[in-house]
């Protein structure tokens, strides 16, 4: 097809039609109704154009005689029906009228109905407008003659204007009577009897009307404003309606200009569209392909540009491809997905090396999108050159020609903007030329946008350059040696082109002569340093200069990263910043390799969390410092020149310091998250492309029937059983299962409340009631090649277990009843697989779910989630919308503009619906498709709905061929070329509403072939068939396309044609390369529209586990501590005990008896005395089953020792990161929260002389020389309302009790109520002291003088119990010492006999007593030893009685300690202690070992 002649249809403007399809157009060009006129003037030239119509045959004059004869039929009606009205009054009322609406004078002539006088008056109006009369009634005080003089008078003064002057000239005369009318300036008054006196003192006295004709004129104007007001989207809609409705002007202008959309909003507005309307030159093409091509990828450096590339010999081609890809994206308005479909083999080199070939893919899919981005880029740095060169030609215009300054400044602008290479070089020029003329500048830029200079804003505040700039100081800036340009000349030119001369004064003394020149110019010294400001100034402003500097930062800056105080406390080894908190030196590439991270540094220094340091390395910065001070020194040896070169080096250093070195650290960071955001887009575009880029799930039985010849393959989409059974609650949730056809229809569904087998079945229940037999019958009468499971818990691989056992059995049954063998087995399996369920997680919820299927519950909604992603993943996602940023695709990705990630993601789905291509019916007639043709190249959201919209309206929903589309302007040319080779056209349809001969259905409309290249298929065709075009003459150009496509082996009447022979034909006469399309055909006449797609990616079993559970590796691992939730206790005599437990994610785990306890023995301990359901224990993961997904967790204090240091530490940068800097940031914070503990603690004054503000520390230090018993009452860190008593219970150790105050005066009075926490209350300190203290240190004193006590040294202790133990093999031995880790607690260790382990019980000191278990009025020692030895004898007649649970673990524990206190006297993580935890001794047998508190913290649990 000729592309031109297409492009000439689409541009020719559709004609008005006025078939009875159509229908009339009822609105004239002048905007008002046919058949309602608005003047008697208008209807004469109405009635004199359709006269002239009806005689030059246009018209039907009979349908327009009649119409015109029901109008004057109308409006005579009309004017019987007033006159009626007149004839109905009477003559009083007559009279009554005439006596208040005429003139004093004619109030004695009476008229009467029908006179003379009345029935002339109706004759001289008889020619009048009604309409007019009624709206401007006759005006008594008017004089007729004075229009008709003043008419004369006015053809004389217009007789030398155009009609349209005159015309405003007599409406102006107009007003200008009908205001005098209105005010009385025009009523003569002798006309009415009144002489001319009366009529001005009536003037005097009442005005002459005219004080409020403003506020008359308003409303006349309001009025006139209101008829014309036309009714907008923005009265009715909300701004933010209309806007995600795509109504606005700019979604119209988007729509209707032959642009595609997405290539529209790249560079949005009306500039924009400039921008994209202009094209590219032949020389700017060439710059922008030596601009992009050092930019596109590693890979095409590495194998085109680097000296010994791999490709190196086509490193001419492969500039040539880059420039006419620009030139296809740039000046044709071709979108990437076009190119890599249709312009295939100028994207590929393939050469033949002896007789092999050999071929070089010279741009890939993702560089084509990267050399896209990279060409708006570039337009829009030429649009910003253009305006600059505008603005200084502006700039130039204000001096007179040939000026040395204007000629200087040219030529360096002209170099400058021709070396720009990025946008920020070219603001570098415009800031250059700002600082260099100033307010001219700014004039001259506001002159190049077209603005008033009189209304441009002038700056409030003049920078201290700009005012020093025009006083004398700038003369000593010139004298200083070089100037900025001069320098950055010889910087850029690494040559020393200009040398400065030095001054044949010392810098002190030239100073000296501007003294008081200007603001702060005081001294000598002042002076000089102003002047080395100004310059230091304009060397920062040197674009060149600034290029440098750029260069430098890009390649060899560093960063650091140093928390704020802020985050000192906020970011600690949890957070996910800790990893960077104490960032050192890291490189600029080593950044580039981790974009997430940079990205959360940026954002946690937005948060105020940190504060980020981008620098160059110390010797970098020197050397940036030394070569510009090489080139701006002289080379003078005296000491005079030494003078001045001290100047040039200060003025470098604060050139650095102060302009340079900033504005690198500011770039750098921009470009840094620029460059990291885009890497980070790309990544999730790649991450969706691997999503979307999977077809169909393929099932072992489809493979098997694909691969048989003998099976017709009517469909690549699976039959899909979804089944879900949600949170997977037994007690709420049911099962439900939805089935999708290959056409996407859900045909059927079904609810189950469980699938599991009957434990019983009874006898009046009939086999249908079995759910499991209902599935089975689903399974027969569906028969789905695919049944997905998935859900919100870890029951979800349950479900699928059970859903698996049932298909097998439900192809066992087939294989029975249908007698299958051999291939016809393996065709009739089912998979049961798990897909992705984060789009239907969102669809379930959506009102787009709600609207397809309302009758559908949300679990049901989600199921058809399921099963429409398992037949197509990209349907999915780009129905999605804008909620496709809802699907994660990084963690990182929430610190991504969600208007850029929707692009790239968007531009992933874009690429592969181009690769399946869009059946255009299907999308017209069902919404679900219709998603699909906004990533149409070519169009978009808005084009899409308009093309749905046109083909409805104009084309009765039916596209006949794909040419129809631009030769009926549904689509204008550009669009069209972009989007129709991916628009399949459904033959059938096509021809159904065959309507006119030239729009026949073509056969080539359904396939990928694009209408440029229908000539070459078609071609191939003729000569596959042997046949000529003379054998076809008359009948349709792809009739033997179609034969071919018909055929049943179209594949062997191909295979004949030599396409190598025929492209290399085309290349030598044509020069065309289609080597690659006419495969590309071939293939599309064997299988048009063949779906390529491999079946898509099923998740891993990490992803499922994360899919089911919520839960990571980072989340939850091996060594994790976890809260765990007893669900059953499972023991018996002859098997293991183990406790089934529940994570908080709803992972099912199990804790064996010997994880539980060390020396578990079944007969021995019962854990149901120990446990009980619904019981909360921590306990740690021993390992994790992600296929089985269920865990092995222990309590055994072992485990808690070896716990993951990753569940409570964040993984730091593994070689960047400073840990000297975090421990000395840890040691000043665990200073400073001592020093807060310190300053909380608020000095009191109370009058005691125990009393003393001494802190624990303090009062430690203050006991240990006091005797034991000694007392002190100090402040408390918990406020002004506790105290805290500390009292020396041994040498080294002390007991601290905190004491609240009750009843107090004020926060610095002595409560009257002291109270010990389940101790009691007392009065005041000395009853405190006496009733409570003492009486505890006596009973410490009592039991360090028994025979008993052994001391505080425990292994003294033990080694006396084993010794006695040997020495009496068959007695118990017991003994006392003091716990120095639980001040006021005693342990009573014994041994029950040699060969048994040592046990420790806890005794507690309590004033007056000792408490030992449930004992806890135990007054002296002798009650105590009595007391362990009633609750040690009790223990072991219950266990071995049997009846009571049998032995407990405390005294036979292999371990030989009891459950709260082994282990050394600490719990697995302290988790014991809190009544939770196996070690709650509220669950274990009558007379439970003494619970005691745990140890104080020491960095632990």
């Amino acid at each position: 097809m000729d592309a031109a002649r297409l492009r000439t249809a689409a541009d020719e403007p559709v004609a008005a039609r006025s078939s009875d399809d159509e229908g009339e157009d009822l609105m004239k060009e002048s905007g008002n109704v046919l058949g309602l006129d608005s003047s008697d003037e208008e209807d004469d030239d109405d009635d004199e154009e359709e006269q002239r119509r009806v005689a030059e045959g246009f018209i039907d004059d009979d349908v327009d005689e009649e119409d015109g004869e029901e109008e004057r039929s109308h409006k005579r009606k009309r004017r019987y029906r007033h006159r009626d009205m007149e004839e109905e009054l009477d003559e009083d009322d007559l009279a009554l009228l005439s006596e208040n609406t005429r003139p004093e004078a004619a109030r004695n002539k009476r008229a009467r109905p029908g006179s003379d006088g009345h029935r002339e008056e109706d004759l001289a109006h008889i020619f009048d407008d009604e309409e007019d009369a009624n709206a401007m009634p006759l005006d008594p005080y008017d004089d007729e003659l004075d229009d008709f003089i003043e008419d004369d008078e006015e053809d004389e003064e217009l007789a030398g204007l155009n009609e349209e002057e005159r015309e405003a000239k007599r409406r102006e005369r107009l007003e200008e009577r009908r205001r005098a009318r209105a005010s009385g300036a025009r009523v003569d008054p002798r006309k009415v009897g009144m002489d001319l006196e009366a009529w001005d003192e009536v003037h005097d006295i009442f005005g002459n009307g005219e004080d409020y004709a403003w506020a008359l004129e308003e409303d006349e104007e309001e009025g006139e404003e209101s008829q014309k007001a036309r009714m907008e989207y923005k009265d009715i809609f909300e701004p933010a309606q209309i806007q995600e409705r795509m109504l606005t002007d700019e979604d119209d202008r988007i729509k209707q200009i032959d642009i595609p959309e997405r290539i529209q909003l790249a560079i949005p507005g009306e500039d924009g569209l400039k921008l994209l309307e202009r094209k590219l030159t032949e020389a700017e093409l060439d710059d922008a392909t030596q601009w992009a091509s050092t930019r596109i990828s590693p890979r095409c450096t590495a194998e085109f540009l680097d000296d010994g590339a791999t490709h190196a010999r086509l490193r001419g081609e492969w500039h040539m491809c880059v420039r006419q890809m620009l030139s296809y994206m740039l000046n044709d308005l071709l979108e990437v997905s076009f190119l890599t479909q249709h312009r295939l083999d100028e994207l590929e080199r393939t050469q033949l090396e002896g007789t092999q070939k050999s071929t070089a893919t010279l741009l890939v899919r993702q560089e084509l999108l990267t050399l896209s981005t990279l060409g708006i880029k570039y337009k829009l740095l030429l649009a910003r050159k253009d305006a600059l060169r505008q603005t200084f030609e502006e700039l130039a215009a204000t001096y007179p020609p040939s000026t040395p300054e204007m000629d200087e400044a040219r030529a360096i602008v002209e170099e400058l903007i021709a070396q720009a290479g990025s946008l920020e070089e070219v603001s570098d020029i415009s800031e250059w030329l700002a600082m260099r003329f100033g307010e001219r500048f700014r004039e001259a830029t506001a002159l190049a946008k077209s603005q008033d200079i009189s209304t441009l804003k002038r700056p409030t505040v003049v920078s201290e350059y700009e005012q020093r700039k025009h006083t004398p100081l700038a003369q000593l800036v010139q004298r200083m040696g070089l100037s900025s340009s001069q320098l950055a000349a010889n910087v850029a030119g690494d040559l020393r082109h200009h040398v400065p001369e030095d001054e044949a004064l010392a810098p002190s003394a030239v100073a000296e002569e501007y003294v008081g020149t200007a603001p702060g110019a005081v001294d000598a010294k002042a002076v000089l340093a102003l002047a080395r400001t100004m310059l230091a100034h304009e060397i920062g402003k040197e674009p060149a200069l600034r290029r440098e500097v750029r260069t430098m930062f890009r390649t060899s800056a560093l960063l650091d990263v140093e928390p704020t105080e802020r985050g000192m406390t906020r970011i600690d080894e949890t957070h996910p910043y800790y990893s960077f908190k104490f960032l050192r030196g890291k490189p600029v590439a080593a950044l580039l390799q981790n974009a997430s991270q940079l990205l959360q540094i940026v954002n946690a220094d937005e948060e105020r969390l940190v504060h980020v340091t981008l620098r160059l390395p110390t010797e970098m910065a020197n050397v940036l410092e030394r070569r510009l001070q090489d080139q701006f020194v002289s080379d003078g040896v005296s000491a005079l020149s030494q003078a001045w070169n001290d100047e040039r080096h200060a003025v470098i250093e604060e050139a650095c310091a102060s302009f340079l070195l900033p504005l690198g650290r500011a770039w750098t960071r921009e470009w840094l998250v620029e460059e990291c955001r885009e890497s980070l887009l790309r990544h999730c575009e790649q991450r969706l492309t691997q999503r979307v880029e999977g077809g169909p799930v393929q099932s072992a039985g489809m493979i098997s029937r694909q691969g048989d010849p003998a099976v017709e393959i009517a469909s690549h989409v699976p039959r899909v059983l979804a089944v879900s059974h949600g949170t997977g609650d037994p007690r709420r949730s049911e099962i439900c299962a939805i089935f999708l056809d290959e056409f996407g229809r859900l045909l059927d569904r079904a609810t189950y409340d469980t699938l599991r087998a009957p434990r019983a079945v009874n006898d009046e229940e009939t086999p249908e009631a079995n759910p499991q037999t209902q599935f089975l019958a689903l399974l027969r009468r569906r028969r789905p090649d695919v049944v997905v499971v998935n859900g919100f818990s870890p029951r979800s691989q349950d479900l699928k277990n059970q859903i698996q056992e049932l298909v097998t059995r439900a192809l066992e049954e087939r294989i029975q009843e249908e007698q299958l063998e051999g291939a016809a087995i393996e065709h009739a399996r089912i998979d049961v697989v798990s897909v992705y369920d984060d789009v239907a997680r969102l669809y379930q919820h959506s009102a787009r779910a709600a609207t397809e299927f309302p009758e559908l519950s949300v679990l049901a909604r989600y199921c058809v989630g399921l099963a429409r992603y398992a037949q197509s993943p990209v349907n999915e996602f780009a129905a999605l919308g804008a909620d496709v940023t809802a699907v994660q695709f990084d963690p990182a990705q929430r610190l991504l503009p969600t208007d850029r990630l929707r692009s790239h993601l968007e531009r992933a789905i874009v690429m592969l619906v181009n690769d399946i291509g869009v059946d255009l019916h299907a999308a017209l007639t069902d919404s679900y498709t219709q998603c699909l043709l906004p990533f149409v190249a070519g169009l978009g959201p808005r084009k899409a709905h308009a093309l749905v919209h046109a083909i409805q309206t104009r084309l009765d929903g039916v596209v006949i061929n794909r040419e129809v589309l631009v030769r009926r302007g549904i689509l204008p040319f550009v669009v069209w070329n972009n989007a129709i080779s991916f628009l399949r056209i459904d033959q059938d349809a096509a021809t159904d509403m065959l309507l006119e001969e030239e729009a026949q259905p073509d056969v080539l409309d359904t396939t990928r072939i694009h209408p440029e290249d229908y000539d070459f298929p078609r071609q191939m065709a003729r000569d596959a068939l042997n046949k000529h075009e003379e054998d076809l003459e008359g009948e349709h150009p792809s009739v033997a396309c179609a034969e071919i496509m018909q055929d049943a082996h179209p594949a062997e009447k191909l295979a004949a044609l030599d396409l190598d022979h025929y492209a290399a034909m085309l290349w030598e006469k044509r020069g065309l390369r289609k080597r690659l399309t006419l495969f590309s055909c071939k293939q599309e006449l064997i299988r048009p529209y063949d779906d390529w797609r491999l079946s898509q990616t099923l998740p891993n079993t990490e992803e499922l586990f994360t899919m089911f559970t919520g839960e990571t590796r980072r989340t939850l691992s091996e060594g994790y501590v976890v809260p765990a939730t007893v669900t059953r206790v499972e023991e018996g005599r002859d098997m293991e005990g183990f406790l089934r437990v529940r994570l908080e994610s709803g992972l099912e785990g199990t804790i064996a008896g010997r994880d539980i306890m060390p020396g578990y023995n079944a007969r021995d301990v019962r854990l149901r005395r120990l446990f009980r359901s619904g019981q909360t224990l921590n306990a740690v993961v021993v390992q994790l089953d992600l296929h089985r997904m269920r865990a092995e967790l222990s309590l055994r204090s072992e485990a808690f020792e070896h716990v993951n240091p990753a569940q409570t530490h964040t993984p730091v940068d593994p070689v960047y990161f400073d840990h000297d800097r975090a421990q000395l940031a840890s040691e000043a914070a665990e200073e400073r929260a001592r020093r807060r503990h310190q300053s909380r603690i608020g000095r009191r004054v109370i009058d005691h002389p125990n009393f003393h503000n001494f802190n624990a520390v303090q009062a430690q230090h203050f006991l240990a020389t006091q005797p034991r018993g000694a007392v002190v009452v100090r402040p408390s860190s918990r406020g002004m309302d506790h105290l805290a008593v500390t009292w020396k219970v041994d040498e080294g150790v002390y007991q601290h009790i905190d004491v609240l105050e009750l009843d107090k005066e004020n926060d610095h009075a002595l409560g009257r109520i002291l109270r010990v926490a389940d101790m009691g209350s007392y009065a005041d300190l000395d009853d405190l002291i006496v009733n409570h203290v003492r009486p505890m240190a006596a009973m410490v004193e009592m039991m360090m003088n028994h025979e008993k006590y052994k001391g505080a040294d425990e292994e003294a202790l033990h080694t006396y119990l084993t010794n006695a133990s040997l020495a009496n093999p068959n007695r118990s031995v017991y003994a006392f010492g003091l716990n120095k880790d639980h001040p006021g607690y005693f342990n009573l260790a014994f041994k029950a006999n040699s060969q048994a382990p040592i046990q420790t019980w806890p005794v507690k000191v309590l004033p007056g007593a000792f408490k030992l278990g449930q004992a806890t009025q135990l007054a002296d020692v002798a009650a105590l030893s009595n007391a362990f030895k009633t609750q040690y004898m009790a223990q072991m007649n219950a266990s071995r009685g049997g009846g009571a649970g049998g032995r407990t673990p405390a005294l036979h524990a292999g371990g030989g300690v009891t459950p709260g206190y082994y282990g050394g006297g600490t719990t697995p993580g302290g988790a014991y202690y809190g009544g939770r935890t196996p070690g709650s001794y509220a669950a274990m047998p009558p007379g439970p070992p003494p619970s005691m508190p745990p140890p104080p913290s020491r960095g632990g649990w």
